[in-house]
């Protein structure tokens, strides 16, 4: 990540309400996205792949089919 010193919590242009936004801000939103993604993605897969399997078992249950 480019800028240790941002934090999306207190940068006022982070705001819910606000929808004009610097292209030096939208690289810094872009850039925190990405690291997040890098950081994150072993749990995101995690994730999805836990949920898929619940809707799969649920879906075979409901034809009968038991997985």
């Amino acid at each position: 990540f480019r800028d240790p010193d941002f934090d999306p919590e207190t940068a006022d242009f982070c705001g819910t309400f606000n929808d004009q936004w610097t292209t030096e801000q939208i690289n810094l939103l872009a850039d925190l996205a990405s690291f997040n993604l890098t950081q994150e993605i072993s749990r995101i897969r995690d994730a999805l792949k836990v949920a898929y399997k619940r809707k799969r078992a649920h879906r075979l249950y409901e034809e009968g089919l038991d997985a």
